[in-house]
């Protein structure tokens, strides 16, 4: 699973999302800290998706608004926004769906959800 992680980490567009070297660590630590829970929940909420094995742009929002994400002042516009963003392929992965989050992608757009909340709010 530590290679699974290791390749992951290298797709994310962490430089996009976090221009702080410290900060960039701290969110490689927490991530790497979390992965198999959070690789279960990718998993888990992947496989009953309709784009199974990725999570679809509805499904992600479903996703979020089961995890109570979604509330009055984060909306449902607001997660398609973050889920546009972590989609775009910087370099193209002839295998990756344009249209659903793998699960280095899952990771990401929790990343952007987590600082967008938490930190630029």
């Amino acid at each position: 699973m530590e290679d699974c992680l290791e390749h992951d980490i290298k797709l994310w567009k962490l430089d996009r999302i976090e221009n702080n070297e410290n900060e960039k660590q701290k969110i490689v630590k927490i991530i790497k800290q979390n992965f198999f829970k959070l690789n279960e929940i990718f998993i888990s909420f992947a496989s009953r998706c309709a784009r199974y094995p990725t999570i679809g742009q509805q499904d992600m929002s479903q996703f979020c608004r089961a995890a109570k994400i979604i509330d009055k002042k984060y909306t449902t516009q607001r997660i398609d926004q973050l889920f546009v963003a972590t989609n775009v392929e910087i370099v193209d992965q002839k295998f990756n769906d344009d249209k659903a989050l793998c699960r280095f992608e899952f990771f990401e757009i929790l990343i952007r959800i987590a600082k967008d909340m938490h930190v630029d709010t």
